[in-house]
């Protein structure tokens, strides 16, 4: 890595990564972006299997171009290695004695192969992660998991869409992304500081056994707080919300979501379309009654609204005071004020062409973020690692690959 980098905060720490999953994988990214040398080890000849998961120029699968990997695996360094043949193994053995931090993103039958115990016996300094499904001890360790099943599971889509005519008939629906596994990466590269800094003070390592389902409960906690405090099942809500307008409302060029809690914020956005004669009348006096009449209210505000652009009357709704914003569209997001004034979004130039991805939402003068590399290309460091740091020779290297051991 470039020597300049080596202000970036977590520069002195070595990273070994074996990762199928987007949890382990972006664990890996976090402490890449801020100066880790992460050395992430794939199959031969295939791969990561993020690199077969889209999106993909043109639609055109491409496992060197795959829009998730590419996110994922900045500032990474990229090897192959055949995990299940003897020398292989040997061979993270080797990679492991010299590492600082172990992160797995596996299924825990194959993160059992790895053996982590003897990992950590073999250098008492080294922490491992594993983020597996559900934990590599529980009664579900071995169930089968995706982001679905993770997601239902910690019971935060319960709860979505929150506002339905028939909690009983209209089901749950599953939050968009992968937000499981991705919050799970965050949470496990929290775990990995946290473990180093307690190495500081013990001298030993340690492993941290991170289940994913477990993470989305954090964002559940109100749901599982009503029902420890009151004893009672919380439901999705049914029906109408008791004051209006709190409601998502079309424009001429998308959706705005409009909040008039007080009787202040109501006069103010009235003001904003022009105070229209409607609004006089006695069912919208307060908030409570616009609420109980919303069906008479909605169509009168979308009719006003059909002719605003959502940036205009969300700039003159907020300067009256008014809580009021777009519903952002991807579009939206790239070319927010906010987000581009912040330096939200890092470009990073590569084989695909200049890729913008989402940057980091905190900014501090005191800690350096590494400047985007790009993703490695399959085995495309093997070279560089297997003969300047393992020792091997261009020979060895060759017979290794004819025999798929890389």
């Amino acid at each position: 890595m470039d020597s300049k980098e080596k202000t970036s905060i977590l520069s002195d720490l070595r990273v070994v990564e074996i990762s199928e999953s987007a949890a382990g994988t972006y664990c890996g990214k976090l402490l890449a972006d801020y100066g880790a040398e992460v050395i992430k080890i794939e199959k031969p000849s295939c791969g990561d299997d993020l690199r077969r998961a889209g999106p993909f120029p043109g639609d055109s699968p491409d496992p060197e171009c795959s829009g998730l990997f590419l996110f994922l695996n900045t500032n990474k360094m990229g090897m192959t290695l055949n995990l299940a043949d003897t020398t292989g193994r040997q061979i993270l053995q080797k990679l492991c004695r010299e590492a600082d931090i172990l992160v797995l993103g596996l299924s825990p039958d194959k993160t059992d192969d790895l053996n982590c115990i003897q990992l950590l016996k073999d250098n008492p300094k080294i922490i491992i992660v594993a983020c597996t499904p559900f934990g590599l001890t529980s009664p579900y360790r071995d169930y089968a998991a995706t982001e679905l099943t993770m997601q239902h599971m910690s019971g935060v889509p319960y709860f979505t869409p929150g506002d339905v005519e028939n909690p009983e008939k209209d089901p749950p629906v599953r939050l968009a992304g992968r937000q499981a596994e991705l919050i799970a990466g965050i949470t496990g590269a929290l775990a990995v500081l946290l473990a180093v800094s307690q190495r500081e003070m013990t001298g030993t390592g340690q492993i941290i056994d991170l289940a994913i389902r477990d993470v989305p409960l954090l964002s559940n906690i109100w749901n599982l707080g009503v029902i420890s405090y009151t004893g009672k099942q919380p439901v999705r809500y049914k029906g109408k919300t008791p004051m209006a307008p709190q409601h998502i409302l079309p424009c001429k060029n998308g959706y705005i979501q409009l909040s008039c809690n007080e009787e202040s914020q109501w006069a103010g956005f009235l003001q904003v379309i022009g105070n229209p004669e409607w609004a006089k009348a006695d069912l919208f006096k307060d908030r409570f009654l616009r609420g109980a009449h919303w069906e008479s209210l909605m169509p009168l505000l979308v009719n006003e609204l059909q002719s605003w652009e959502k940036e205009k009357i969300v700039d003159l709704a907020q300067a009256a005071g008014v809580p009021c914003t777009i519903v952002s569209s991807p579009a939206d997001l790239l070319n927010s004020p906010q987000l581009i004034d912040r330096g939200f979004f890092v470009r990073t130039a590569n084989r695909c062409g200049e890729l913008v991805f989402p940057g980091s939402p905190f900014r501090t003068e005191e800690m350096t973020r590494r400047n985007e590399l790009p993703a490695p290309r399959l085995g495309e460091h093997n070279e560089e690692i297997f003969c300047a740091r393992l020792g091997y020779n261009r020979q060895q290297l060759a017979v290794m690959k004819s025999a798929g051991i890389i």
